[in-house]
């Protein structure tokens, strides 16, 4: 026998199927999707682009700050009567800056064009990538001696000793330790000459052979970041570039030159060889022409 549902319940079935889809999807919707948590994977142009984004305005606001700084300590430099606070003040950057006289400060504080900080900045972070910049706001992973200083491991050792990095509040912080660094090494005193005369950043960069242990190579490396990424149109003035080999020549040696090489080096061992042959054969000539004969010696004896 068929039944028919009272039509009075029909509107409660339909309430009831409607609240049973709305807890569905509510519950549905409170589920968090699944996150992934690799890193996302970033092109070499977004990743260089990312880079400049946050580390230019960095690098050319402390620029700022410093060139500022450097006027007006030339201009105090220059005054006549100098009051006992300028006074002070002037030796406190004599301190600061490791200086042992006026002029010697101006050629410490004085700048270097913002595409060679960016430049360095890139090939020391590895394109703002390194854990030293992630972590710690070091861009150029300056060690640290200092355990009462923030910094963190290296994750390195140098003989038994761990290495650390200092840790900065900001990147400014990082970049302003850099400039320091840069002022007062004695590795970069040639640099610091260089640069008070010249702001080509071409021509500086082959005073940069001391900052690493790449030596010409790390040079190289620096024309090509700067070059090939137009960093000099950050740079007032802003200089084109020039050839490498004007930069430094004695990093180039030729396929030709060294093929040369080898061949004078094989010719120069085969001559000595054929010398040293000939000289055998000369030496075992006049030692058997000197040498008394096995028979006559013998009839000599018996005499």
């Amino acid at each position: 026998m068929k039944r028919n549902i009272p039509t009075v319940l029909i509107p409660l079935f339909l309430i009831a199927l409607t609240y049973a889809m709305y807890l569905h999807f509510d519950q549905s919707l409170e589920q968090p999707a699944e996150v992934s948590s690799e890193p996302p994977v970033l092109s070499i142009a977004e990743k260089k682009k990312r880079f400049i984004e946050k580390t230019l305005p960095a690098i050319q606001h402390l620029k700022a700050r410093l060139d500022k700084k450097y006027q007006l300590t030339l201009l105090l430099s220059k005054k006549e009567d100098i009051g006992e606070e300028e006074k002070r003040e002037l030796e406190r950057l004599q301190k600061k800056y490791s200086a042992d006289s006026v002029s010697s400060l101006l050629i410490r504080m004085k700048t270097h064009p913002v595409s060679i900080t960016l430049a360095q900045a890139a090939l020391e972070s590895g394109w703002g990538t390194s854990r030293f910049y992630l972590e710690a706001n070091n861009i150029f992973g300056i060690w640290s001696y200092n355990s009462k200083e923030p910094r963190i491991s290296a994750g390195e050792t140098r003989g038994e000793k761990a290495i650390y990095v200092r840790k900065y509040r900001s990147l400014e912080d990082s970049i302003e330790d850099y400039f320091h660094m840069m002022a007062s090494g004695k590795a970069y005193r040639s640099f610091r000459n260089s640069r008070l005369e010249n702001d080509n950043p071409f021509r500086l960069i082959a005073h940069l052979t001391h900052y690493s242990e790449l030596r010409e190579e790390y040079v190289k490396r620096l024309y090509d970041v700067i070059k090939s990424n137009q960093f000099y149109q950050y740079d007032t003035p802003s200089y084109r570039p020039i050839a490498l080999r004007e930069i430094i020549p004695e990093y180039f040696v030729t396929t030709e030159e060294i093929a040369v090489t080898q061949q004078d080096e094989q010719n120069s061992t085969k001559f000595m060889e054929a010398s040293i042959t000939s000289e055998t054969i000369m030496q075992d000539e006049n030692n058997n022409s000197h040498k008394p004969e096995q028979n006559s010696t013998i009839e000599h004896t018996a005499t």
